[in-house]
């Protein structure tokens, strides 16, 4: 049987606060490496969010080639990370370095690239054809990752393996991750009007701030402690 999410919960927040500054240089650098690297690409500044132009067009070919290749750069960080992270909660008990951690997860980029583009096709083509198949996937494929880094399966074997834990339970699974959904969503609306009161900073980067370092993390380890016990159940049947 599936532990209760208040238990998921405790053992999460558990586990990050023992991790917390190990998850926290994890999360960061794909927080703020894309504004250095903005920095470093752009010659000219950035005001309240829009570009000033000194040196180049702001319609040229070539602003738009950079602003792509920023994007995507931004985009195989935040990748690397989480790979980084799920080895970081895998391997917690060993007490590696950081970028031992980042050392492994790029040995598995393209796999952990594939699988995320794979199931997120197959959830978008299910999105199209109704919302209810999209999520019927998004709740098969979501510990697909985790049996990628976990279990060392490539790509469209993790996301039917993840189908064979999630098979049978289903609406346990999807209840358990619609809790942390809404509690994530209680938490960044509870800083909304924190920050609105009180006036100490621009709320969406404190939103962003937040899901980075604090949800992020705590979501990840949720999620790998439902991953945890699926596979115990399973392995206990078959036993």
């Amino acid at each position: 049987m599936l532990s209760s999410p208040s238990n998921l919960l405790k053992q999460a927040w558990e586990i990050y606060k023992k991790r917390f500054w190990v998850f926290l240089p994890i999360m960061i650098i794909p927080l703020f490496a894309p504004s250095i690297l903005a920095s470093i690409l752009f010659p000219f500044r950035i005001k309240t969010g829009h570009f000033e132009a000194e040196s180049l067009n702001a319609l040229s070919i070539g602003l738009l080639v950079v602003v792509g290749v920023l994007i995507l750069v931004s985009v195989f960080i935040h990748l690397w990370s989480q790979i980084a992270l799920l080895y970081a909660i895998k391997d917690r008990e060993e007490g590696v370095e950081i970028k031992e951690y980042y050392r492994r997860g790029w040995n598995k980029m393209t796999s952990f690239f594939w699988v995320y583009l794979l199931s997120n096709f197959i959830i978008a083509g299910g999105s199209v054809l109704f919302f209810v198949p999209g999520l019927i996937f998004l709740i098969w494929f979501i510990f697909a990752p985790f049996v990628l880094i976990m279990e060392n399966k490539k790509g469209a074997e993790s996301l039917w393996a993840s189908k064979e834990y999630v098979k049978g339970h289903w609406f346990a699974v999807f209840w358990k991750f619609l809790i942390f959904g809404i509690l994530a969503w209680l938490v960044l609306w509870a800083v909304s009007v924190i920050t609105g009161i009180t006036g100490i900073g621009d709320t969406g980067k404190i939103n962003l701030y937040a899901s980075y370092i604090l949800l992020n993390p705590i979501g990840v380890i949720y999620l790998f402690l439902i991953y945890e016990n699926l596979k115990k159940i399973k392995k206990s049947n078959i036993d």
